[in-house]
């Protein structure tokens, strides 16, 4: 059985941070997760079509893996379409399962969706998962024998036509004649929603696109802030462990749901209460207060830290102070001092949420007694000099100069 993974956005609401397909979870990139999920269901072949950022890294991937694949670069921006012409029409002869390479769900339902495409009644078969908070994508609307009608794409909040969305795993019966109504959609259009557009044409041609209910777990990775649900969603499956090479001082506490991998070394009166993770060869130092936070392998968190519901990517560190509701990058060091500010004094909402802190890009420095409001990005390879208090977002290839001059 196909599957055919997208991945050629360019993950602009995903920054600061990397490509959110390689972003990683328990050591993995995302799309690896992805990848394995869909060889345990029986999914063997596999088409990836991938932005030229990421290319080679898939590439790379793929021959680690040694799976049977073809690597298509996405011929033009333009969303899900765009994606769909970019793949050769011979490979496209036998039924395939489109997926969105950072859309994460039960083992369960990629095992169900592989049943369903050995004997599919309908031409197509979507995924559909009902919600009670908007989520910016598109929103399903179905007759009584989950037979969809009509998608709609981020609607406005206030109008919504129904509380279902779509997520992407699409099962199509005959893709490349999905294709074919793709193209001729596409002719003289410049519009990002020819691919839903292409699913309407197939209805109204009497073509038949079955929705399937899903009530298993399901998480988007849009933006940085989405990366702490993401990685508690895959903690929960997982049970709390702690490696026999770990190094857990008597007088620390581990508290709750709580991973500790390999060469990970607790110190003495560190508290981890979980849901937590703690990669590979980080350190936790003497006195830290690690909660409901996931940090990657290779990172040091200095003594007396608090890091609450927060992610670390591989190789970054940080000092004294504390980090609160926040994203930070790869290869980040945080200096002695540092404060991510993460409620707002009027409890207003920051982005739609009553609590957050800072997304810091990879490679960043940040100087001693730096505070952060909450809601600030730091763009990649930035510099932000001691003492600054940071009110407002920082491009890439920043430096921040320090508010005191030093003699």
């Amino acid at each position: 059985m196909q599957a055919i993974i997208l991945c050629g956005g360019e993950s602009s609401r995903m920054q600061p941070l990397s490509n959110k397909n390689f972003f990683k979870i328990q050591s993995l990139p995302l799309i690896q997760h992805r990848i394995e999920d869909l060889q345990k269901a029986g999914f063997s072949k596999f088409i990836f079509v991938v932005s030229p950022a990421i290319q080679e890294q898939v590439q790379e991937l793929v021959k680690k893996l040694d799976l049977t694949a073809e690597i298509l670069v996405q011929k033009q921006t333009g969303g899900m379409s765009q994606a769909i012409l970019s793949i050769p029409r011979d490979l496209l002869n036998q039924p395939s399962l489109v997926v969105s390479a950072n859309d994460s769900v039960d083992l369960d339902l990629l095992s169900q969706l592989k049943q369903k495409s050995e004997n599919m009644q309908s031409d197509a078969l979507i995924v559909g998962k009902k919600i009670t908070e908007y989520f910016p994508g598109g929103y399903l609307v179905v007759d009584d024998n989950n037979m969809l009608q009509s998608i709609v794409e981020k609607p406005d909040p206030k109008e919504l036509p129904s509380d279902m969305i779509n997520i992407v795993y699409h099962l199509f019966k005959n893709p490349d004649q999905f294709q074919d109504l793709i193209s001729q959609l596409q002719k003289g259009s410049s519009s990002d929603d020819i691919y839903e557009r292409a699913l309407a044409s197939l209805i109204e041609s009497g073509g038949q696109v079955e929705v399937f209910p899903y009530k298993g777990a399901w998480q988007a990775l849009k933006n940085p802030w989405h990366a702490y649900s993401k990685f508690r969603m895959y903690l929960e499956k997982s049970p709390a462990s702690i490696h026999d090479s770990a190094q857990v001082h008597p007088t620390a506490t581990i508290e709750g749901h709580v991973v500790i991998e390999a060469n990970a070394k607790i110190d003495a009166n560190a508290v981890i209460k979980g849901p937590a993770y703690i990669g590979k060869n980080t350190i936790i130092g003497v006195g830290s207060f690690i909660r409901e936070s996931f940090i990657e392998h290779d990172c040091t968190i200095g003594y007396n830290s608090e890091i609450s519901r927060s992610v670390f990517q591989d190789n970054s560190s940080t000092h004294t102070g504390f980090i609160g509701d926040s994203v930070i990058g790869s290869n980040v060091q945080i200096s002695h001092g540092v404060c991510t500010a993460n409620q707002r004094l009027d409890k207003g909402l920051i982005e739609g949420k009553p609590k957050l802190g800072v997304a810091i890009g990879n490679n960043v420095k940040v100087g001693i007694g730096v505070k952060f409001m909450p809601g600030v990005r730091v763009g990649a390879n930035s510099i932000i000099m001691p003492s600054c208090i940071i009110k407002s977002n920082i491009p890439a290839n920043t430096k921040v100069p320090s508010p005191f001059k030093f003699s």
